[in-house]
């Protein structure tokens, strides 16, 4: 009797063990089953992190290539520009350096010339008392001052005449249209050298001693020779004989030209 109680208690505790197992077993699935949520979920939200991750890169490159590109482009048409204002100031700065030896160049040549011309007055002529020669000398000192006076007020008026040109915003050579009428009278000149010629007669016949009388033509060669090259700066296109005619009808007025220190008839 004892034997079969211990096998019927044996019966009836094995079911509660079984039921305990399965209990055991159920939790320890929902306990996977959470826990693989869990992974499933922050394997998701890594990957969700690593797309925004990604695309803001993508975005970050994409910016920083198109501001690449832009100030390369920057970069160069800076680059252009400099280039041509360097040819510009390079061009500017060789014309000026040009303009300057060739006026100092003419500016040498007239001082010389005129040099000369008064070297030629000054010469000792025999047969003349001491105050004749005295006042030979004033006289031939007064002209090589008049000379000198010319030549400044033509510089002068030259800056003055470059000056009204930009104010009026043209290219006109201003004063080459009037003529010297006091000076040739009724002389007639058809042709500049014939003109010079004529100006020179009308020189002579002012009362005006020969050996005292200025060389009109060397005169106006430097007057040409400074002038030309600025005319055609100024009027490119025009015929040499054109520049000529122009420079020679402003030379009538000119005060470098000694026919205008004259006395009006």
């Amino acid at each position: 009797g004892g034997g079969i109680q211990r096998r019927r208690r044996g019966s009836r505790a094995a079911p509660r063990r079984a039921s305990r197992t399965r209990s055991d077993l159920c939790g320890a699935e929902d306990l996977g089953l959470l826990l693989l949520a869990v992974r499933v979920q922050k394997t998701q939200s890594a990957q969700m992190v690593d797309k925004k991750a990604e695309g803001q890169a993508r975005k970050a490159a994409k910016k920083m290539a198109e501001e690449s590109r832009q100030a390369a482009a920057e970069q160069a048409a800076a680059d252009a520009e400099w280039e041509v204002g360097a040819k510009k100031g390079n061009k500017k700065a060789e014309a000026e350096a040009e303009k300057k030896a060739a006026k100092a160049e003419r500016k040498a040549a007239a001082e010389a010339e005129l040099e000369e011309e008064m070297r030629q007055l000054t010469a000792p002529k025999g047969g003349k008392d001491k105050s004749k020669k005295a006042a030979s000398k004033k006289t031939r000192a007064e002209i090589a001052a008049e000379a000198m006076a010319r030549l400044e007020a033509g510089e002068k008026a030259e800056a003055k005449k470059k000056k009204e040109i930009k104010d009026t915003g043209g290219n006109e050579y201003i004063g080459v249209l009037e003529e010297n009428k006091n000076m040739i009278g009724d002389i007639e000149a058809s042709g500049i050298d014939e003109a010079i010629g004529a100006m020179e007669l009308a020189n002579a016949k002012s009362g005006v001693p020969e050996k005292t009388r200025i060389n009109l033509r060397a005169l106006h060669a430097a007057y040409e020779a400074r002038e030309l090259p600025r005319l055609k700066e100024e009027m490119p296109g025009l015929k040499l004989s054109q520049y000529k005619e122009r420079i020679f009808n402003a030379w009538q007025k000119s005060p470098e030209n000694p026919m205008n220190a004259l006395p009006q008839k």
